[in-house]
Order: structure tokens, then C-alpha cells, then sequence
């Protein structure tokens, strides 16, 4: 009877450290989202708006666009889609903030100055990101290549794309 009664509160204090873990891993998986879906919106934004002034897709437009919708789909697999479009909307929204900045008139000066100055710096930082994003799909290619073909990956992509295109053409604002 002593003995039971001195491993009662070891066996709580184990189960209480075991869901205190499982927080923690889901709060690292949110945090990690968190950084792809700021990535993808700076990233998808400024292919877009190089697209726009362009008016064609080059390579390059090309790749920040495919990049950020990339990183959105890599944040949804590894979270949750749900999470992955919320937390994009937010880094959107902010970024639509910070455009205010550098935007009065929504001349094209203002807006080339608005890519170069604020997002091309935000883009050269998630480079690394980048990279990672590469080797985590190949390591994890079939259970990312079947998520990509999921109802919920086309609905995360459609409301990535809605709310970044919202941005680039001046809709406000983005919730």
C-alpha cells in the first residue's frame, strides 16, 4: 500500500510531462508552418507583382510564384491546411501593412520600390528555407505527392492564391 501510494504521483507527474510534450511538438510544427506560409507570401507576392509588371511570366516570376505556393502546400502538409491558410492570411496581411509604407498611389514607381526595398530582402532570407523545403519533399515524397492530391491542398492553394492576388491588386482587406 505505501508503495502504490509513492508511485500514484510519479505516474501523474509522467502523464502530466507526456502532454506537455505533445503540446510542445505541435506548437514546433506550427512554429515551423509559421516560417513557410511568411516565406510563401513574400515569395508568391512578389512573383506576382513581377508578373504584373511584366506582363508575362518569366522564369524568375515563375519561380517565386511556384516557390510560395510550394512552401504554402509544404506548411499545410505539415500542419494542417487549416493552419497553413490562416497563418498565410496573417503573413499577407501584415505584408499588406508594411506595403502602405512604401504605396501611396499605387504608381509603379511606388511599387518597384515597395519589391525591391522590402520583399526581394525578405526573399534572400528564406533561401534556406529554400533548401529545406527541397530535401524535406524528397525525404517525404509519396505522403507529400498524396496530400498535393487532396481536396484540402486544392482548397489551401485556391485560398492562397485568392488572398494573394488580392493583395497585388489592391483589395482590402485580407482576413
Amino acid at each position: 500500500m505505501v508503495n502504490t501510494l509513492r508511485v500514484i504521483p510519479l505516474i501523474i507527474l509522467c502523464l502530466s510531462h507526456s502532454v506537455y510534450a505533445a503540446d510542445t511538438g505541435t506548437t514546433a510544427k506550427e512554429i515551423k508552418a509559421s516560417q513557410y506560409t511568411k516565406c510563401a507570401s513574400s515569395a508568391l507576392t512578389t512573383g506576382l507583382i513581377k508578373t504584373a509588371f511584366n506582363q508575362q511570366s518569366d522564369r524568375e516570376s515563375q519561380i517565386l510564384t511556384y516557390g510560395g505556393l510550394g512552401m504554402a502546400l509544404y506548411a499545410g502538409w505539415y500542419s494542417s491546411p487549416e493552419y497553413a491558410l490562416s497563418s498565410y492570411k496573417e503573413h499577407q496581411h501584415k505584408l499588406q501593412q508594411d506595403s502602405l509604407k512604401y504605396i501611396r498611389n499605387g504608381s509603379r514607381n511606388e511599387i518597384y520600390n515597395f519589391t525591391v526595398s522590402y520583399l526581394v530582402p525578405k526573399n534572400e532570407k528564406c533561401f534556406p528555407l529554400f533548401k529545406e523545403l527541397e530535401v524535406a519533399v524528397v525525404k517525404n515524397k509519396s505522403s507529400f505527392d498524396n496530400f498535393k492530391q487532396s481536396e484540402q491542398a486544392k482548397k489551401l492553394i485556391d485560398g492562397v492564391m485568392q488572398s494573394a492576388q488580392e493583395m497585388v491588386i489592391g483589395k482590402t482587406p485580407i482576413k
